[in-house]
């Protein structure tokens, strides 16, 4: 079921289900399945399969900070495996939104299945 609720920066889609996106100006809030890891520099990235507006699953690229700053923010290689199902909180958009790409700020949070919230940067 798809809902539409009002937004003074723009439209948001509330799509129910196990994974969606959620847009407002230019941040989002996607939950998905986990589908690859790369842990590399000079940044990390995870891809994600999610739904978009429409309905029709998306493959996203969710741009991490370097390696060496996420371990010291407690991250582990292993903090993330492919399957598992996570949410990225105002993660910033691409310009360009086919490229199918997230980024981190200082603000964006990984929830991990466990509940508990790890920064991206």
């Amino acid at each position: 079921m798809h809902r539409r609720s009002p937004s003074t920066t723009g439209r948001t889609l509330i799509c129910e289900g196990r994974s969606s996106i959620k847009r407002r100006a230019s941040n989002a809030s996607i939950s998905g399945f986990v589908t690859k890891v790369d842990w590399q520099n000079p940044h990390a990235f995870i891809f994600m399969n999610v739904k978009d507006e429409s309905g029709a699953t998306k493959n996203i690229r969710v741009e991490l900070g370097p390696p060496y700053a996420l371990i010291r923010g407690g991250w582990k290689k292993d903090t993330v495996k492919i399957g598992d199902t996570v949410s990225v909180t105002n993660g910033a958009l691409g310009k360009d939104p086919t490229l199918n790409w997230v980024g981190a700020v200082g603000t964006t949070k990984l929830t991990l299945p466990s509940g508990q919230q790890m920064g991206l940067r």
